[in-house]
């Protein structure tokens, strides 16, 4: 129900030097024979929450109380609920919105590792060949896999050996020589990934290192 000073800032003033509290308020509405309650909960600094259970005091001081269901039942519950936020949470904070702290603690859980994992990632990427490439590129090499076994040739294969094998498989697959094959397309976006990725020096030495990697992991 509270978060300690200098943990969070305030979302209406922004300030960090008060803890944030959990309120909740209520704004009545009525006339005549219509009736609208619309309930409201945040953390706050003190002097904020203070602002806003004077704000829903007033409108349902003024508001809610024009109508018979209001005068008889809605609007004293609602100037309950509103006098209540000035010294605590309500009763069962968990129906007004109140954040479990088993969730908060899975979400700074999740951030942390995410942050890491980041971190790891840029790290080995600044010590790799991916570091020597552009976006475009990179981002080739990291969506690319199974390249030489695409074009059946060997990992040390020459880069003319890399070329005569892609026009080989490119013969075999191209869509304009096999017009009935749904696959072909597919096919040939491959190969032709595969000798954009291979056929570079660059970005084939970042292939291979990425591989390398994999197989230590596996």
């Amino acid at each position: 129900m509270r978060f300690p000073e200098h943990s969070l800032p305030c979302p209406k003033c922004g300030r960090d030097d008060q803890p944030l509290v959990f309120r909740t308020w209520s704004y009545e509405a009525g006339l005549f024979i219509w009736c609208r309650e619309t309930r409201h909960s945040a953390y706050l600094c003190p002097d904020c929450a203070r602002i806003q259970t004077s704000k829903s005091l007033a409108f349902t001081g003024l508001l809610g109380w024009w109508s018979l269901p209001g005068m008889l039942f809605f609007a004293w519950r609602s100037t309950y609920f509103n006098w209540r936020a000035i010294w605590t949470h309500p009763a069962k904070p968990l129906k007004w919105g109140a954040i479990p702290a088993q969730a908060i603690l899975d979400d700074m859980r999740r951030a942390f590792e995410e942050a890491a994992s980041h971190a790891q990632e840029t790290e080995m990427f600044q010590n790799s060949p991916l570091a020597g490439l552009n976006t475009v590129d990179r981002g080739a090499v990291l969506s690319a896999s199974a390249l030489y076994e695409l074009l059946e040739v060997p990992v040390d294969a020459s880069r003319e050996e890399l070329r005569r094998a892609y026009a080989a498989r490119a013969r075999q697959t191209h869509p304009d020589l096999k017009p009935g094959d749904p696959t072909a397309t597919e096919q040939m976006i491959r190969l032709n990934l595969a000798w954009s990725v291979l056929g570079n020096e660059e970005m084939r030495a970042a292939y291979d290192w990425l591989e390398r990697d994999r197989r230590r992991v596996m």
